[in-house]
């Protein structure tokens, strides 16, 4: 992970900007057991990019610094290839409070992504987000 990743996962703000008003890359995806879905026993997994890290987390100003950077790549693809959205649909939980902010980032997302055909994108299995989030069992 980078220090961008850390700066993010701690919530602070102001070292993201300025991380990124020095040139952090945006498009940097931390990789590992830690990351994985599939280490969720000793890990957790947000995705693999600040943007998909932020979005998870519930940091909508962040969000909004990262994709507002000509160069982050919003539908980058991780090492599973989730895009941020499948990353947000992993963490959602079947509890309304919780999937407030999933939703509203999601919705964030779509609004403001360069890219119309996001949703439209697969992962390694062959899931769209609203496919993996239906193979999962996600009510809303």
């Amino acid at each position: 992970q980078t220090a961008l990743h850390i700066a993010i996962e701690r919530r602070q703000n102001k070292i993201v900007k300025y991380l990124l008003d020095k040139g952090a890359k945006v498009n940097v995806r931390a990789q590992g057991l830690f990351f994985s879905p599939k280490g969720r026993n000793y890990g957790f997994y947000f995705g693999e990019t600040p943007l998909a890290l932020a979005a998870c987390t519930n940091q909508p100003d962040i969000v909004t610094l990262l994709m507002d950077k000509s160069e982050t790549n919003i539908d980058i693809q991780d090492s599973f290839g989730n895009t941020v959205l499948h990353a947000l649909v992993t963490v959602t939980e079947n509890e309304k409070p919780h999937n407030a902010f999933i939703i509203e980032m999601y919705d964030k997302i779509i609004r403001n992504c360069r890219n119309k055909f996001l949703e439209s994108i697969t992962n390694m299995e062959g899931l769209t987000p609203m496919q993996l989030a239906a193979k999962k069992g996600k009510l809303e």
